[in-house]
């Protein structure tokens, strides 16, 4: 009796399961709906549009799972409606579907490839989810609804032809460059003369002494930017005139440039021929290898309270340079003198500005910074060096420290214009040090042993025969 009942659970149990399955097979899961609007150069993609379709895909190279082609459904209407199948678990029963959790690629095409994509981490099954593609324009005015929407209030209520911040661009301009239509940046802060659309070396003058003093200027940006000034420099001395150009996309103050020359003419006006006679190969040669500039702080590894403390920033412009400025905040309420090369010190942001400087030859920046009597704690400095409008942090000593208080050696990388890759070490003045080598952060070999200088500084070579990647690291001698 008790093997019947057994056997029959068994029977039982197998039922359930084959139920299961079966189940399970023939009832598919609900699908995943992706619908919305699609719209193209700014105009809405309709029914008739039916060179327009949209994909969904697995990755983004991949095959179509499914595809949706504008017009094929009389109940979407303008919209778009695509089905992705989902399936809770694995396995995957359906032939094309998708596990929940999976990201899915929906993709826009028409007859000239793909317009436009985006992708969606299938959640739920059986749920409706709205995925809109591009900017429309529905008052057809050539800027989109959306930043009508944002600059003007409403999605109609932008007029493209006025200038609405006065910098020279109609709104539809600064629609197409990217830019805020209320915000004047069409023209330089420096051109105080902004008919002409060129920037004087008065207007640099006013502009550049603004900025050494910390004094407001008279449009935005108030508190002027360093970069801001060499732009203005780099712009004077490029011919004075010049225009706004955000393509490609860039920042203040990088999209001022001076327009591309014209072409050079005879005394009747007729085009001058400027090209140069064609070479033979074997006459060519190849230029040297360039580098950026370079920006570098030294500075003694200790300070002793209410005695000056030398700094010195060494700044070597490259051969692009057309104007460069530096600017200096050193330790707060630390008493500044002696500023070498004319350089000034602005009292309302505690800051020291040299330049704009309008060659390519380097200097030696200097000046004296001295810590009050029963100073302990640690002397920070930031600084930037600005060149033709672009920043770059000064390297170097970032510190002066307590007497008595040792360094820990540091490492700061540089190339050389004629393209060797250099070392600074910065540690204790006459200590003597041991540069390691690793290619994988795990095993150091020696390269060399050195010995500081009288500053606590020191420039190394590194040879580049055979270098593919090193890591370089500076420890104290035993």
């Amino acid at each position: 009796m008790k093997s019947r009942i057994l056997s029959a659970l068994r029977l039982l149990s197998l039922a359930c399961l084959a139920a299961t399955v079966t189940a399970r097979a023939g009832i598919p899961e609900p699908d995943t709906v992706f619908f919305g609007s699609i719209a193209l150069d700014g105009r809405y993609v309709t029914s008739t549009n039916v060179d327009v379709s949209v994909e969904l895909r697995a990755t983004a190279n991949g095959p179509a799972l499914r595809t949706y082609r504008m017009g094929s459904s009389a109940r979407a209407g303008n919209l778009y409606a695509l089905r992705a199948t989902a399936e809770s678990a694995p396995p995957l029963l359906q032939p094309g579907a998708l596990a929940l959790g999976s990201t899915v690629h929906v993709i826009v095409r028409d007859a000239t490839g793909v317009r436009d994509s985006t992708t969606h981490v299938l959640s739920e099954r059986g749920g409706f989810v709205r995925l809109d593609f591009g900017d429309v324009d529905g008052d057809g005015d050539g800027m989109s609804d959306a930043f009508e929407l944002t600059h003007f209030g409403t999605s109609t209520s932008g007029n493209p032809a006025l200038d609405s911040d006065g910098d020279g661009r109609s709104n539809l301009q600064e629609f197409l460059d990217q830019t805020n239509p209320l915000v004047a940046d069409g023209r330089h802060p420096a051109d105080i003369a902004p008919a002409n659309d060129a920037i004087s070396i008065g207007e640099v003058t006013a502009y550049t002494l603004a900025w050494q003093l910390g004094e407001e200027w008279s449009v935005e940006p108030k508190i002027i930017p360093v970069n801001y000034v060499t732009r203005a420099g780099a712009l004077w001395k490029g011919g004075e005139a010049y225009l706004f150009d955000n393509s490609p996309t860039t920042n203040a103050p990088m999209w001022w440039v001076n327009p591309p020359p014209g072409p050079a003419l005879h005394e009747d006006n007729t085009v001058m021929d400027t090209s140069e006679p064609r070479r033979s190969l074997a006459l060519q040669s190849v230029a040297p290898r360039k580098s950026g500039p370079e920006v570098m702080r030294s500075a003694p590894v200790n300070f002793t309270p209410a005695q000056a403390t030398p700094v010195r920033i060494q700044v070597r412009p490259d051969s692009s340079t057309l104007s460069f400025a530096i600017e200096e905040t050193p330790p707060a309420g630390w008493i500044i003198r002696n500023v070498s090369h004319g350089g000034r010190i602005d009292r309302v942001h505690q800051k020291i500005k040299w330049g704009p400087f309008y060659d390519t030859e380097p200097r030696e920046l200097t000046y004296d910074v001295t810590a009050l009597p029963g100073t302990s704690t640690t002397g920070a400095f930031q600084g930037i060096g600005s060149f033709n409008g672009r920043s770059l942090a000064l390297a170097g000593v970032q510190q002066v420290l307590p007497p008595g208080v040792a360094s820990p050696p540091s490492l700061a990388s540089s190339l050389s214009a004629d393209g060797q890759f250099r070392l600074r070490l910065t540690g204790n003045p006459g200590g003597r040090y041991v540069i390691e080598a690793s290619t994988n952060l795990q095993q150091w070999s020696p390269v060399q042993s050195v010995t500081a200088d009288d500053s606590g500084g020191l420039d190394y070579a590194v040879s580049q025969l055979g270098l593919t990647q090193r890591f370089f690291r500076a420890r104290a001698a035993d």
